[in-house]
Order: structure tokens, then sequence, then C-alpha cells
């Protein structure tokens, strides 16, 4: 039975990634797999950065998915982090923490 709900959990997740797909634009695509545990946390800020003309928005966001991660994981620390690189990275108007 465990089997069976760890298939439909991967397949489910396979099913939200190709939702996420986008053609040439691949965001926000990144985001789930950083969600699904499918890229690292150090990636999804980089791949953010690699549009020129949504960079800020995306890295910002980015930022605010990654200190989430952390929250509902219960990682304060890691939670904080996140928030100062999202000030950072935004200014204190754009940052939730």
């Amino acid at each position: 039975m465990a089997d069976s709900r760890s298939g439909q959990a991967e397949l489910r997740q396979q099913e939200l990634l190709a939702a996420f797909a986008g053609g040439e634009d691949d965001w926000p695509r990144p985001i789930a797999a950083f969600l699904f545990g499918k890229l690292s946390e150090e990636k999804l800020p980089a791949q953010a950065r690699a549009d020129g003309k949504q960079a800020r928005a995306r890295v910002c966001r980015s930022w605010d998915h990654i200190a989430g991660r952390h929250a509902i994981d219960g990682k304060l620390e890691g939670e904080q982090e996140a928030r100062a690189q999202q000030r950072q990275a935004c200014g204190t108007a754009n940052a939730n923490g």
C-alpha cells in the first residue's frame, strides 16, 4: 500500500512539474522543482537570475519560496537567512520577514 501511495505522489509531482513547464520561458517550473526537492536551494535563485528581463522579480520570489520551505520544515534559522537574502536582493518592501 505504501508503494502505491508513493507511486501516486511521484506521478502527481511529475504532472505538476509538466504543468509548470513553459516552453521557451521555463518559469515557474524551477519553483515547482525546488518545492518537490528536485532543485537545490542554491540553484533556484541562480536560475531566476538567468532571465535578465524578469530576473529581479524572480529572484525575490525564489527567496520567498525558499523561506517558506524552511518555515514549513520548522527551520527558523534557514527561514531567517532566506529572508535576509530576500531583503538584500529585493529591498525590505518586498521581503515578508
